[in-house]
């Protein structure tokens, strides 16, 4: 497969005719729409930025697509912070659940995985993901990492669980996706939600803890805090951990298991 990743510079989610452009130049089969504003504080003092982002930048990609090559796959990323988190945990969510957003964030989101359905394009798919980190980064797990190499201690929350996702593993579900869409003929299967998330579930403090045990240090120097007495601005969903139900139906084989994800991400930086 020949993957083209296009920066803002190149194509602004927001500019109608660069979207258009680079369809039109590039005639892709599958289309992903990666585009987002993700600090979730910031989007609640922000909100208007994180709308267009969020919400008018899956509108602009889908009616460029619908006008200039109705044919592609559309894949919109989305997030598991379009669910409240309250109720049914320990079951992780599937797609069939209805979504209830607590933040601004997640309500923007939610409104760029609405903006497909409006333009009604019959081969577009919302694929949510959650707690997403890579190797290297400033992302949770990358902090907390800092934060252990540095031999310092770490307070993390331990009334948020969900899905933690290796964004390396998330590629590999996106390609299979895409190498399904090409032998698919029913267009209806390749439609509505999908979740593509390492599978179980974990709480921050527990992934934190694994963090630093993996990295041979002290899984003790990491103390669990309540959400509430953190400085987040934002809500944060108390459980989001995803079920990745329709993968299978799709001939693509569901994301390994989060920690063994981990100790892949982490093998580079383990104390000796």
């Amino acid at each position: 497969m020949e993957v083209s990743a296009l920066s803002r510079r190149e194509c602004d989610v927001l500019s109608p005719p660069q979207v258009t452009r680079a369809l039109v130049e590039m005639k892709p089969s599958v289309i992903i729409n990666c585009a987002a504003s993700t600090a979730v504080d910031a989007a609640e003092v922000r909100r208007h930025e994180a709308w267009r982002v969020n919400a008018e930048g899956p509108a602009v990609v889908a009616n460029a697509v619908a006008h200039s090559l109705e044919s592609a796959l559309v894949i919109q990323m989305s997030t598991d912070y379009v669910f409240s988190g309250y109720g049914n945990f320990g079951r992780p969510i599937t797609e069939g659940v209805l979504p209830d957003p607590r933040s601004s964030y997640g309500r923007s989101k939610l409104a760029g995985e609405s903006a497909l359905r409006a333009i009604g394009l019959d081969r577009s798919l919302v694929v949510r993901t959650s707690w997403l980190y890579e190797r290297e980064g400033n992302d949770f797990v990358g902090r907390v990492r800092s934060l252990a190499l540095s031999g310092a201690t770490a307070e993390v929350v331990n009334d948020q669980w969900g899905s933690p996702t290796f964004v390396d593993d998330l590629a590999i579900g996106l390609c299979g996706i895409a190498k399904a869409a090409s032998y698919r003929s029913n267009a209806a299967t390749l439609a509505g939600v999908i979740h593509v998330a390492n599978s179980g579930f974990t709480s921050r403090f527990r992934l934190a803890q694994e963090v630093y045990r993996l990295l041979g240090l002290d899984p003790g120097l990491v103390r669990p805090v309540t959400s509430a007495s953190g400085d987040g601005v934002a809500p944060r969903p108390g459980w989001s951990a995803l079920a990745s139900d329709r993968l299978l139906r799709l001939g693509v084989q569901p994301l390994r298991n989060w920690w063994e994800a981990l100790v892949v991400a982490l093998e580079d930086h383990k104390c000796h």
